[in-house]
């Protein structure tokens, strides 16, 4: 007597492979897409698909790395609405082939990405007309949150103030900073960064012309 396998003969609510093999595209063109995030695509392409399906579909295929797997945050952190807090902040400059890498301004309450811009350096008059056009698009928060570098901080300054701080208390923006190496404090910043790094290291640096297009599609 031996036990026969219980797998039914057929499986009439299996997925389609046309559908299937659209997933497997879409998360071999952006391998560091979740299932949420590929869902989403989908559903632009009039496909719907729940998220646990995507997510089973990825490790049929072995498209889901041990180091991928992480446990849920037990308790989140946030402001209750949007345009309360942002957090701002470069990147490293490591992978960019730049002294820095791209600014990314980020919504506390929604983690919406509301700029990733390629300023090329940390001068105030970049960063300036970035926060102006993002302003215009998204309403001006009531606080921002920054570490300590540049341009937003200056040792020398009153209270660490800068010429561009002060421009931004002129908004009637009140300004936060974080503690010292603690980059805790701007938590969903620096995730935002660590998703971003991925990204670069798995679809590649882009050219230097297309460098702002890439951040884009990112974004």
């Amino acid at each position: 007597m031996q036990e026969a396998s219980r797998r039914p003969h057929d499986s009439p609510a299996r997925t389609a492979a046309g559908l299937e093999q659209r997933v497997v595209e879409l998360r071999r063109q952006r391998p560091d897409w979740g299932a949420r995030k590929i869902r989403h695509l989908l559903g632009k392409e009039g496909i719907e698909l729940p998220t646990s399906t995507i997510h089973r579909i990825f490790l049929r295929h072995q498209l889901v790395r041990d180091w991928d797997r992480q446990p849920m945050a037990l308790r989140r952190f946030e402001r209750a609405e949007p345009n309360q807090l942002w957090q701002m902040d470069f990147q490293g400059a490591k992978g960019w082939d730049q002294t820095v890498g791209p600014l990314s301004v980020l919504d506390d309450h929604s983690r919406y990405a509301l700029a990733l811009e390629n300023t090329g350096s940390t001068q105030a008059r970049g960063v300036q007309a970035v926060l102006e056009r993002v302003f215009r698009e998204s309403g001006v928060p009531e606080e921002m949150l920054m570490d300590h570098g540049t341009p937003w901080f200056n040792t020398q300054g009153h209270m660490g103030w800068s010429q561009f701080t002060v421009w931004l208390m002129d908004q009637d923006v009140s300004l936060r900073f974080s503690g010292y190496q603690h980059p805790q404090t701007q938590g969903k910043v620096e995730r935002f960064h660590r998703s971003l790094t991925a990204a670069l290291l798995r679809r590649g640096r882009p050219e230097d012309s297309e460098r702002q297009n890439w951040l884009n599609d990112f974004r």
